[in-house]
């Protein structure tokens, strides 16, 4: 509901307070200006005026909301120009918009107060037009027919103070129009969409009146209502009546209004939600006459409201589940884009892994094959230690990528023993093909600890062949096993340029490669990713530092517990 309808019921109230307060024994001025702020807040407008004008320019003016000099002055522009059609017409003037419904000329003194709507109705003694009652606003608006009602009862009132002022009508009659007009102003409150009631000031608040409307929201009729200072608990919904009831209170104990949504129930048991707003009457002195208020039915409102609550739900569900059906596409493609990618990377790395000692295979079989029984003896030893060396290189290759795989699909499951890794690591350097080219310095205690030696030995034989091919011939490297109380270090460290600090997680993925890598010698990028791997399947971890004095430091560590061994037992 408007805030102008609740101000309108609010003095509807104010009407009967101002019949028992006695308009007719108060002087003419006071009575109008009364008149006038009464109009400005039923109509809920800033500006009204009432105005008298008769033979002898004698006149009486009230008025609420004009500026000075306006307000001091005998006479208003405003009531001036719509007197002058009000004489003619005599019938109530609607103005909507002043600068569309009127000339320039008749309207330039009403735009210098500001204001942009105006409604006035003539005041009518004995055929003649003595003055009129205007109401205005600064906005335009749309006059109602309730509007024009009201104004026109209200000037009925300022028409019985001239009438009494001049003696034209009895003091019995004026009382008696008095009555009728508060009776048509129940009649117009009874025509609201809405349930209007009066409730007493003081607790325990009985109801004074309620429209008959109240049988067709709650099923109760009005006379049941009257009188019964329980009927609001009664109805009030269970979830809904402790906090209704103490709003209510302390809008008695403050005098404000209250205003609030809530649910109601039906005879039958129905549920109804409300928009309850309620004033408290004053009476020209003061003093609290009663609370009036309205109650309307916006249960359609609320069902609305809650449907579209759901609609809105499950249409964000709906946007959720798209959102995450295309994040979850973006997510596979990106892994699509990122298999090819490696794909393509795997292709390349292994291509020159595969043909370079493919190529070398083929050249010393050829040669034997055609010149065999013609070679020295140094010579033909020296081509099957290449074509030994360069075999084994081929099923290293296809090893690791076998591995890959297995380790991909979960598949390969570490087989343990006892074995001394100090001798693991010993022999795998020994038999690496780094010595000719790099200074290699191995301390490795005896270490038995259960392990899967395959595994571990290609995690050292990977460590070894990687720091010799990122680094310069001639470049140390030092290999060490390191006893711990919870399993064993490997440790394998060079003296080259190192690792990077962002690069130290990314090589250790497959196909990833650091930046230093000697053109005759690129590597697949799977060494070190076996190593991470294979570190992992012993439930330990892989990873890089720096060396002290420069160079990187790759250490392996193994979990397990060091155990005695027994005579016979083998590394």
């Amino acid at each position: 509901m408007s805030s102008s309808l609740t101000s309108m019921l609010a003095d509807s109230g104010r009407l009967a307070a101002l019949r028992q307060t006695n308009l007719l024994d108060t002087p003419a001025e006071e009575a109008f200006d009364r008149l006038a702020r009464l109009a400005a807040r039923v109509l809920d407008v800033p500006i009204a005026v009432v105005s008298l004008v008769d033979e002898d320019r004698q006149f009486l003016k009230a008025c609420v909301g004009l500026p000075e000099p306006w307000a001091s002055a005998r006479q208003t522009p405003l009531s001036h120009a719509l007197c002058q059609q009000l004489l003619v017409t005599r019938q109530p003037l609607v103005i909507r918009d002043i600068r569309r419904d009127l000339p320039a000329r008749d309207n330039q003194l009403t735009l210098e107060l500001g204001v942009a709507a105006c409604l006035g109705v003539p005041l009518i003694v004995s055929g003649h037009v003595l003055g009129a009652f205007c109401a205005a606003d600064r906005q335009p608006r749309d006059w109602t027919a309730d509007h024009v009602a009201i104004l026109s009862d209200l000037a009925d009132m300022a028409i019985a103070q001239i009438q009494l002022r001049a003696n034209l009508t009895p003091r019995g009659e004026l009382e008696r129009r008095l009555a009728d007009l508060q009776a048509s102003y129940q009649a117009l409150l009874e025509r609201l969409p809405g349930v209007v009631y009066t409730i007493a000031p003081e607790t325990p608040n009985q109801v004074i009146y309620i429209s008959p409307q109240i049988e067709a929201l709650l099923g109760e009729p009005a006379a049941d209502c009257i009188g019964d200072p329980d009927v609001w608990k009664r109805l009030l919904h269970p979830d809904d009546a402790d906090w209704v009831l103490a709003a209510y209170e302390q809008a008695n104990q403050t005098g404000g209004p209250f205003a609030a949504e809530y649910r109601m129930c039906t005879r039958d048991g129905q549920v109804r939600w409300v928009r309850d707003e309620t004033v408290l009457v004053r009476g020209v002195d003061g003093r609290p006459l009663f609370w009036q208020g309205i109650m309307t039915d916006i249960t359609a409102m609320q069902l609305t409201a809650a449907r579209l609550g759901e609609a809105l739900d499950r249409e964000q569900d709906a946007a959720y589940q798209m959102a995450a059906a295309l994040e979850r596409e973006l997510a596979a493609a990106e892994h699509l884009r990122a298999v090819d990618e490696m794909k393509t990377t795997f292709l390349h790395a292994v291509s020159h892994d595969l043909r370079t000692p493919l190529t070398t295979v083929l050249g010393i079989a050829l040669t034997l094959e055609r010149r065999a029984a013609g070679l020295p003896a140094h010579d033909l030893a020296d081509l099957l230690r290449r074509l030994s060396s360069n075999a084994r290189k081929l099923d290293g290759l296809l090893a690791d990528l076998l591995d890959l795989d297995r380790l991909a699909r979960g598949t390969l499951i570490p087989r343990r023993q006892v074995v001394d890794v100090g001798a693991l690591v010993r022999r795998i350097v020994d038999e690496a093909d780094v010595t000719e080219d790099h200074t290699v310095v191995v301390a490795a205690p005896a270490v038995h600890i259960a392990v899967d030696a395959p595994k571990v030995e290609r995690i050292v034989e990977n460590l070894v062949v990687n720091a010799a091919r990122h680094t310069e011939a001639g470049t140390a490297i030092w290999v060490r096993v390191e006893p711990r109380p919870d399993g064993v270090l490997l440790v394998v460290e060079d003296e080259g340029p190192g690792v990077p600090a962002q690069l130290r997680e990314q090589i250790f993925q497959p196909f990833q490669q650091g930046r230093n890598v000697a053109d005759h010698a690129p590597g697949s990028g799977i060494g070190l990713a076996l190593v991470a791997q294979f570190a992992s399947l012993h439930d330990g971890r892989a990873w890089i530092e720096d060396r002290p004095g420069g160079g990187a430091s790759f250490r392996v560590f193994l979990p397990g517990i060091q155990r005695p061994v027994a005579t016979g037992d083998q590394a």
